[in-house]
């Protein structure tokens, strides 16, 4: 049985589905060897490398810049900070053996390579590229400074496949 359709999906019609519904978040821990949650998150930094930390306190005050912390205090080996409501959004409820999980970066469909169209299911596999862009927290995700290798939101190009579905009069990224 053929599915009939006289709309062909294109790869302008699939690229501008893709930037508005497809949405993959990167999920990252904040760094810290012990997070501690009561309202205010205590960042444990090791004192044996100043210039990590010099950075990490700017990376810190510019979170404050963008509304996302409030109350920085700098304690001996911790760095102190509460999040605000917008600061909250970030925060994921989910969580690794360390702690809770901050968004660091959201996906940017950046093109699409290829469609494979399946006219008697009315389907199509869409391959596309996409890259991540930073949220505010991205700078301090806990693999930026350690277990470099297991980065998996690093500033590069990926290729991922999704499938899409037609519809009477439109194709929708398939649930």
């Amino acid at each position: 049985m053929s599915f009939c359709t006289n709309q062909k999906l294109t790869k302008e019609n699939a690229l501008e589905i893709l930037k508005r519904d497809f949405k993959q978040k990167c999920y990252q821990g904040l760094i810290s060897d012990n997070i501690y949650y009561y309202g205010n998150y205590y960042q444990k930094v090791s004192k044996s490398n100043e210039e990590d930390i010099a950075e990490i306190h700017s990376y810190i005050m510019e979170l404050k810049k963008q509304g996302c912390v409030t109350s920085v205090e700098d304690k001996p080996r911790y760095m102190q900070f509460t999040l605000t409501s917008k600061g909250k959004r970030y925060q994921s409820s989910k969580k690794d053996r360390i702690g809770k999980l901050f968004e660091v970066a959201t996906s940017e469909i950046v093109s699409v390579l290829g469609i494979s169209e399946n006219k008697n299911t009315g389907t199509a596999i869409v391959k596309f590229r996409f890259k991540y862009k930073p949220s505010p927290f991205y700078n301090l995700r806990r693999y930026k400074y350690k277990f470099k290798h297991k980065d998996t939101c690093k500033d590069k190009f990926y290729e991922h496949e999704v499938e899409f579905i037609k519809f009477d009069d439109r194709w929708e990224i398939k649930k």
